[in-house]
């Protein structure tokens, strides 16, 4: 990416997550926040008017029942990655209209990597949709792990002692990364990037 800025916009109802949001990301040079919005009909004005590399939105923004293309709120033109920012549970077909999604139990560190995975995936001529080409974090990997061992949803959030939500984001997540949506091929996967043991299935 040669160091170029990634530029933001923030579309979240709730202040205070924005601003912290925006206060994660003003840590790394590399992103700068252009505006930050509350409503969905403020979007498109300023997507116009900055021309963002990145859009983080909070998906409880959209109808999810909506059958309409969630692109269609930017203006003609304007085809910035649209990144989903979770708190809570959605449809995966919901969310698979997002480039990536993250979650606010994300650390720093993952969200940072993330959106310049993307960015760089999308400036090297890749596609749009987040592919193998991506790392998983660390915590991607346990989870990873934990799930091609059997362990539900339930159990890994009491292991690694994180909520539910963030177990169901990190899978999500995964998912996107490796492109592999069966836990046999994650299985395998894990198998094949040595994370995993046959000895210990």
């Amino acid at each position: 990416m040669g160091g170029k800025q990634i530029n933001i916009i923030i579309a979240e109802p709730s202040a205070v997550i924005a601003a912290g949001l925006a206060a994660v990301l003003a840590n790394y040079n590399s992103f700068k926040v252009l505006e930050q919005v509350t409503d969905l009909k403020f979007l498109p004005d300023a997507v116009s008017r900055y021309s963002p590399d990145i859009v983080i939105a909070n998906p409880a923004l959209f109808d999810y029942k909506s059958k309409f293309p969630l692109r269609t709120v930017f203006p003609d033109g304007e085809s910035p990655l649209l990144v989903a920012f979770t708190s809570v549970f959605y449809d995966e077909a919901f969310l698979s209209q997002f480039d990536a999604v993250m979650s606010v139990y994300d650390s720093p560190a993952s969200i940072a990597k993330h959106l310049r995975s993307i960015v760089e995936n999308v400036r090297a001529g890749g596609k749009r949709k987040p592919g193998d080409n991506y790392d998983l974090s660390e915590r991607e990997k346990e989870i990873l792990v934990a799930v091609a061992k059997g362990k539900t949803n339930k159990e890994i959030a009491d292991e690694f002692n994180i909520s539910v939500y963030t177990v169901i984001s990190h899978r999500k997540n995964i998912t996107q990364k490796t492109g592999i949506k069966s836990i046999a091929g994650l299985t395998v996967y894990a198998m094949l990037n040595n994370m995993l043991d046959s000895s210990e299935l």
